[in-house]
């Protein structure tokens, strides 16, 4: 790797006091590349931080910590000015390293909320590809950290996909498979970041430059619920080929106002339904207008107060339940305790219920119904912390100048989207004046109707000579632009998008033979699926050889405007295939067959169905 340090971590354990993990170093002697730490060290004001690829010996690197101050120091000497590790933190970090090598420092730091501990792995992963598994399976044998929150982070020196990737040679995926097994063995999540897309650049120009994303963070589900509110930034590359990179577990996030959200576990309490009942019929209006919006109003200030006063929160709920349960246990056993341990039992269930159903409901995940004995919180929970990870906006960039305060991004966005709605063009904007029809109130109303028949929406699709505006009826437009991809997908069902698709939706059936339309289908697959029942309706089989063709299911025989449907009862040891209807090594038809099998008038259709000899592939026309 190139001279100077590659990236810096920061970590904030508790409340709004931040502290930084890691920074690595590449080639600590150099005069520039201390500077530059010292001024991101001073800026940043990190509590851990991690140095790899420090090309520096223990008592070298005990040196240079003279001038980044920090008190407590452990290192991995360089082997032939080549790797070398390096941990550096404060004292108000209570940290314990376990296991060290040229790749891992893995340490327990006990600093963390309510003073749960938890365990991270500074990790330098290989640059060599033949030494890359070998370093992945050393962090995997040493971690120990049982069901403690886990984070491991660093510069991994691998990707995993190509959008991780510009320039150079088309990532493949057997270069990282190792790693993404083990990360889906473990449940590990990626941490995302805010910045640049990539933290190491090759440092030529042109073609040849090549840029990735080496560097990152990777956590349990457990370390995602004890540090909810985390940051990940990229920091510019200053004096190294590698960014830096800076967590902040507990950030200030300038949290908005939570707005109102109704919550499904309200349902199961018994005083729920009589208190909507009784703040509905109590809400009142002065406008009949605006009577249900009112009454919606009111009954949500009900709710709100019900939450607070009766309902009470379920996570301090159970809480308080299960120290009475261990209260009640301690004393000694007679019938009254045992009546009251049953009692506090069955509450503490139903307030696992309530909570199942309250992340389930927050992590929008639909898959795993509630109720069903998994109470899988910790999984609803972590993917709440993700979604919403995926939908804050940290960070915007306005006019070239960065925002990360939330009462900045949000005049921003509005000041934005204000301006492209402005009403103040009247070229653009719509005269309700000149847009309205207004009756008079003693017009009766069947001349009302027959006026706004005139004026109705279906008139402006009428050719302007015959007194309409001649406008294109989108609603025929989208049905025939349908119409025409599910013919494309009957006819040539093994073109890319429609193999997607089947593989989807109808793996084990025919294009012909649809499935009951699925809830959540996709758009694409709606407008298909109702195309493809209207031209099965008109549609026959060009039989070919006939080994594809169904007999009684598929639309096979021509009629004169139409097709001939094959039903009724079905004989015995009938045959399947339109092919079995053929004089065995021949393409001619079995009459006696066909006159066992069908009705005379059917037998007529058949007998006049062409059969080319050549033919093999079945299509539709």
């Amino acid at each position: 790797m190139d001279k100077g340090w590659r990236w810096l971590t920061q970590i904030s354990p508790q409340g709004h006091h931040e502290y930084n993990p890691r920074v690595e170093l590449s080639g600590c002697r150099k005069p520039s590349t201390v500077r530059h730490l010292l001024s991101l060290i001073g800026k940043e004001n990190p509590d851990i931080l991690f140095l790899s690829e420090t090309k520096l010996s223990g008592a070298s690197m005990a040196s240079i910590n003279l001038q980044l101050g920090f008190p407590n120091i452990f290192s991995v000497s360089s082997c032939n000015k080549a790797g070398g590790l390096a941990l550096l933190w404060k004292d108000n970090i209570d940290l314990n390293i376990f296991y060290s090598c040229k790749h891992i420092i893995n340490a327990r730091i006990n600093t963390g909320p309510g003073n749960k501990s938890w365990v991270v792995s500074f990790f330098y992963g290989s640059p060599y590809a033949p030494l890359k598994k070998a370093s992945w399976n050393n962090i995997q044998n040493t971690r120990r950290t049982g069901g403690d929150p886990w984070l491991i982070i660093g510069d991994l020196n691998i990707i995993f996909d190509q959008n991780e990737k510009q320039g150079g040679e088309l990532f493949e995926l057997q270069q990282s498979e190792f790693a993404a097994d083990f990360i889906q063995q473990e449940g590990l999540i990626d941490l995302g970041y805010s910045g640049n897309s990539f933290t190491w650049t090759n440092g030529r120009e042109g073609r040849a430059n090549v840029k990735q994303r080496l560097d990152r963070g990777l956590a349990n589900t457990d370390w995602f619920i004890l540090f909810p509110e985390f940051k990940l930034f990229h920091l510019p590359r200053i004096e190294s080929d590698h960014s830096p990179i800076m967590l902040h577990l507990n950030p200030n996030t300038n949290k908005a106002p939570k707005p109102f959200r109704f919550q499904a576990m309200w349902i199961n309490h018994e005083s729920y339904l009589p208190l909507i009942n009784q703040a509905w019929v109590n809400s009142e209006s002065r406008n009949k207008i605006f009577e249900v919006k009112d009454k919606l109003h009111n009954t949500k200030t009900v709710l709100k107060e019900w939450n607070k006063n009766v309902f009470g929160d379920v996570r301090k709920n159970i809480a308080d339940t299960t120290k009475a349960i261990d209260n009640i246990q301690v004393k000694s056993p007679n019938a009254q305790n045992g009546r009251e341990e049953s009692f506090l039992k069955e509450r503490l269930d139903n307030l696992l219920k309530h909570e199942e159903m309250f992340w389930k409901q927050k992590s929008r995940d639909k898959w795993i119904p509630a109720g069903t004995g998994d109470f899988n919180t910790k999984f609803f929970h972590a993917t709440t912390i993700c979604r919403r990870k995926r939908n804050r906006i940290d960070w915007l960039k306005h006019e070239g100048r960065w925002l990360s305060h939330r009462r900045d991004i949000s005049r921003c966005l509005v000041n934005h989207f204000s301006s492209l709605m402005a009403d103040d063009i009247p070229d653009q904007t719509i005269n309700y004046d000149k847009s309205g029809v207004l009756f008079s109130k003693h017009l009766p109303y069947k001349f009302k109707k027959i006026i706004r028949n005139i004026l109705k929406i279906k008139g402006i699709g009428i050719k302007d000579s015959m007194g309409g505006l001649d406008i294109r009826d989108f609603s025929t437009a989208n049905e025939a632009c349908s119409g025409k991809l599910a013919w494309r997908l009957l006819s040539n069902p093994h073109e890319l998008w429609g193999q997607v698709l089947k593989n989807k939706y109808f793996p084990h059936s025919k294009g012909s033979q649809l499935p009951f339309l699925k809830k959540g289908s996709s758009w694409l697959w709606k407008s298909c699926h109702a195309s493809i029942s209207s031209i099965m309706n008109n549609a026959v089989w060009d039989i070919g050889d006939g080994s594809n063709i169904n007999i009684w299911t598929e639309p096979w025989v021509p009629k004169d405007g139409g097709v001939v449907h094959i039903f009724g009862p079905r004989p015995r040891m009938a045959p399947e295939s339109v092919s079995e209807l053929f004089l065995p090594n021949t393409k001619s038809w079995n009459i006696h067959l066909l006159e066992t099998l069908f009705p005379a008038f059917i037998v007529q259709y058949i007998m006049n169905v062409y059969v080319k000899d050549d033919a093999t592939n079945a299509s539709l026309f």
